[in-house]
């Protein structure tokens, strides 16, 4: 209930949903919210993982989260609290006495359990494809009405099938509630036998269903988002790199065992920074109608992790070292393989680079990873004949895609940037500093 300036003037309770007729129960995977934030209908509060996917639980009412009640990692029950909303006069002792009174709903239990269904007598003793008989004791099929017992969706339906009443079985879940293992558990001990699963030949599935985890929603979200909103544009050209390797060659001979290796990337990455530093129109974000024109270099790495992918930043690019920069992006993809990444480590950025080269891709085309406006595709260094003083030779090229935002960055102003990228990579003595 509201007032008639829009204000709440009760206690809301924001529970777990029921998305989907399978889901029993949900894992808390990130808040969105803190305690004290306020909150409109529609404003996403926490992430919700089922066996399937990662859903946003959004508030369905206006005012302040009074109260986060679950943790992280923590499996719920369909309806189970997850936090309250009220206005921010309400008095403590009030949500205090909200929340110890709070009940999931008859309803909730009834809708997750699910209606009663007759059961034939074949079903006591449902046959598998192979023929292997599930041996049910009689003294589980008997007693009374067991409508209000808490179970799970499964395992009320494993028990309509076999027969059993579930008022023989003994619940181990949250609240009592009887799941598929305690039914399994209570034949055994019973006296009775355990046959295959009852599923029929035609029901076998054909694949395997991967959960949409949190990580790929995110990545999901953010790069559809690009895709929409952002007009991309690529920009594509082939560069000799000989140099470059050279390059590389005599610095990791000059610095022995005493650093760590460069690498092609490490050199690219340099390389970027400082054609960012020529064209700073392409150092951009573009945050909330606002573009935001970077001082510095903060390049961010596009490193695959199990599950998905992360960018975290090298910082003021152009002013390392290129050892420096090897050092640097060694450990922030270390930290990144080992989920031990700060917030501070892959937050920001104004430029990203997405090397495929090492899959031995030779091209690709990037998506742009919002609020910045420019991404660089690398791909694998090749041999390729090429025309040196008008005869063909033999050299090492790799293949440059740069994607844009073609609100922010205008052709003209992508090449510019490209041409000092290989102009730096073709004469890479500024490299070496």
């Amino acid at each position: 209930m509201t007032n008639d300036r829009g204000q709440m003037t009760e206690i809301k309770a924001l529970t777990v949903p029921k998305w989907g007729m399978a889901m029993e129960e949900g894992t808390l995977v990130n808040w969105l919210v803190a305690e004290g934030d306020r909150v409109n209908p529609g404003d996403p509060v926490a992430e919700i993982e089922s066996s399937k996917i990662v859903n946003v639980l959004e508030s369905q009412y206006p005012g302040v989260v009074r109260r986060r009640l679950q943790a992280v990692d923590e499996t719920l029950p369909v309806g189970a609290l997850v936090a309250v909303i009220a206005d921010a006069d309400i008095p403590e002792s009030v949500i205090d006495a909200f929340i110890a009174d709070f009940k999931i709903a008859d309803a909730v239990i009834e809708m997750q359990a699910g209606p009663a269904t007759e059961t034939s007598a074949k079903a006591a003793t449902p046959q598998t494809a192979t023929g292997n008989i599930t041996v049910v004791p009689e003294r589980l099929k008997q007693g009374g009405d067991d409508s209000n017992v808490n179970a799970s969706p499964h395992a009320r339906r494993l028990a309509q099938e076999l027969g059993i009443n579930l008022n023989n079985i003994a619940g181990s879940g949250r609240h009592g509630r009887v799941s598929v293992d305690d039914i399994e558990q209570a034949i055994i001990a019973a006296g009775g036998s355990l046959g295959k699963a009852p599923v029929t030949i035609a029901e076998e599935a054909a694949y395997d269903e991967i959960p949409f985890t949190g990580m790929r929603q995110t990545i999901a979200r953010r790069l559809q988002e690009a895709k929409q909103t952002a007009p991309h544009y690529r920009l594509n050209v082939e560069v000799e790199v000989d140099a470059l390797l050279a390059l590389r060659e005599t610095i990791n001979q000059a610095a022995g065992q005493s650093q760590s290796k460069v690498s092609l990337n490490d050199l690219l990455l340099k390389a970027c920074a400082l054609a960012l530093m020529r064209a700073p129109e392409c150092n951009v974000q573009f945050v909330d109608n606002v573009i935001r024109r970077f001082r510095h270099a903060d390049i961010a790495l596009a490193v695959a992790i199990e599950g998905g992918l992360i960018t975290p930043v090298l910082r003021r690019a152009e002013t390392k070292s290129v050892t420096e920069i090897a050092a640097e992006s060694r450990a922030l993809v270390e930290k990144a393989r080992t989920g031990t990444l700060a917030k501070e480590d892959y937050e920001g950025g104004s430029f990203t680079v997405s090397n495929l080269g090492m899959y031995g891709v030779h091209s690709f085309d990037a998506i742009i990873n919002p609020p910045q406006c420019a991404i660089l595709a690398v791909g694998a260094a090749r041999p390729a004949v090429v025309a040196r003083d008008g005869a063909p030779a033999v050299a090492t090229v790799i293949a440059l895609s740069l994607s844009l935002d073609h609100r922010i960055i205008d052709g003209a102003t992508g090449a510019r940037w490209l041409k000092a990228l290989t102009e730096i990579i073709r004469s890479p003595s500024a490299l070496n500093t």
